[in-house]
């Protein structure tokens, strides 16, 4: 029977046990008598497939197709957690996602916190803006705001600032009701909250700032990701204060050495990326926190060989402009980073080697790896990355004839083209001319060309002096 299969299937993925001969034959089991299974019995069958995190494309796309020839029949549950099911999964079905969202509607009135929030976090994970519905979840948020978890007023958040709908009066009262009950916060719930605290309707900035670096302080679960979601809102660490970001980050660092072996306790270990955007946010909000630096740098060279081409550049640029050399780490980014140079894009060896550049570190092996793999990805370089990279090769004296050669040509096609930059232009003059280089065309193109046709940019006094 409809019911049995579907209870069967929601008691398997309550306990989170996937079972996959069962579930299969459950599944075409299903499919046979999909015509006769009511609202709450599709609703139900989506919800396990998307908690049991199960994509099977034609069956989803049987109950989708069932459930549009009954959804007057749904109810609030059951539009919420279909929906809730459709985001996990990423169903992007328009037919079955407009149906919803117009049956969800007309019962809004009625719907609970919980819905309310699931609701809307569903239709921006699945990038639905649909502008009526949104607007009325937020007006029922604000008269139902009361009612609302802290996992409900950070999801709430999340899912306005992703779908673009700056609601100030919903993101006001939901900062409002985070202050309330600040102390039931979870880490990555604050860093959901992050586009709320930005409303200029925040009425106690310090109270905010001082209660959540307490609950940053007390919790036992803030890490790497939750930090990062902390630190890349400028806005979220003007709103709340150096005491909260500071507060984050000696957490942060604890958990950093908890993962080195150095300390006791209990921490989820951090994964590369996670390391590289906490460096990286530091670096762009130019808050240098030694004691994270530190625990970043000691956790990144015990998983340095986990690292991806695009994170080590991130992790080394950022250490670059936080002005923090620690040796052992320059030592295993290079390795790594010659390791997995056939990956790098012209960006990543621009970062890399204008990273190294400005600490001073000539690392031979790792330039003439990169020498190698920047004349592959010339053709694709941006002018900023071009001069990037000739300008690392000069500060430290490298010499690299056919790398030069390589650069001088597409220097001297992208001034052509009217895509190179004062700044870059100068840049790459400077270099050449420190490195002596007699083919430097882009020299001879930079003299041809008036400052307002190389790439819109007028030169200031400083790049026309070193273009000379």
């Amino acid at each position: 029977m409809p019911q049995h299969i579907s209870n069967t299937l929601w008691a398997f993925a309550k306990l989170s046990v996937q079972h996959g001969p069962l579930i299969a034959s459950m599944s075409a089991a299903a499919l046979l008598k999909l015509g006769e299974f009511r609202s709450q019995e599709l609703g139900n069958l989506a919800w396990s497939y998307a908690t049991l995190a199960i994509r099977d494309e034609p069956f989803l796309d049987a109950i989708s197709e069932a459930a549009l020839c009954i959804i007057g029949e749904f109810n609030i549950q059951g539009l919420a957690n279909t929906l809730w099911s459709c985001a996990t999964l990423s169903l992007k079905d328009p037919p079955l996602l407009a149906a919803l969202s117009a049956a969800a509607l007309a019962k809004i009135s009625d719907f609970r916190a919980q819905w309310l929030a699931s609701t809307a976090w569903s239709l921006a994970r699945l990038r639905c803006c649909h502008g009526p519905l949104l607007e009325s979840i937020a007006a029922q948020s604000l008269n139902r705001i009361a009612e609302f978890s802290a996992q409900h007023l950070a999801n709430t958040s999340w899912a306005f600032a992703s779908v673009a709908l700056a609601n100030e009066q919903l993101f006001a009262a939901l900062s409002a009701e985070a202050l309330r009950k600040i102390s039931a916060f979870k880490p990555e719930e604050l860093s959901g909250m992050a586009p709320a605290f930005r409303s200029p309707q925040i009425v106690d900035e310090k109270a905010m700032g001082e209660a959540t670096a307490t609950c940053i302080g007390e919790s036992s679960g803030f890490g790497s990701r939750s930090l990062a979601g902390m630190l890349w809102s400028p806005a979220t660490v003007a709103i709340l204060g150096e005491a909260m970001v500071r507060t984050a980050s000696k957490v942060a660092a604890t958990g950093l050495q908890h993962q080195a072996g150095r300390t006791g306790g209990r921490r989820a270990a951090w994964k590369p990326q996670e390391l590289s955007t906490s460096a990286w946010s530091c670096a762009t909000l130019c808050f240098e926190h030694e004691p994270l630096l530190d625990s970043i740098a000691e956790a990144a060279v015990i998983i340095i060989a986990e690292f991806g081409a695009q994170e080590l550049s991130n992790l080394v640029w950022s250490m670059a402009t936080c002005a923090y050399r620690d040796d052992p780490l320059m030592e295993a980014i290079s390795s790594s980073s010659i390791a997995h140079i056939a990956q790098c894009k012209s960006q990543e060896l621009a970062n890399t080697s204008w990273a190294f550049a400005t600490m001073k570190v000539d690392d031979r092996p790792l330039f003439d790896a990169m020498a190698a793999q920047s004349m592959i990805t010339i053709p694709s370089a941006e002018p900023r990355h071009l001069s990037g990279t000739v300008w690392a090769f000069a500060t430290l004296a490298i010499l690299h004839r056919p790398l030069l050669e390589a650069m001088s040509s597409a220097v001297q096609a992208q001034i052509s083209a009217g895509i190179f930059g004062g700044r870059a232009l100068s840049n790459t003059a400077w270099a050449m001319g420190t490195l002596a280089w007699l083919g430097a065309r882009p020299m001879t193109g930079t003299a041809a060309a008036p400052p307002s046709s190389i790439g819109g940019t007028a030169f200031r006094s400083q790049e026309v002096a070193n273009g000379t």
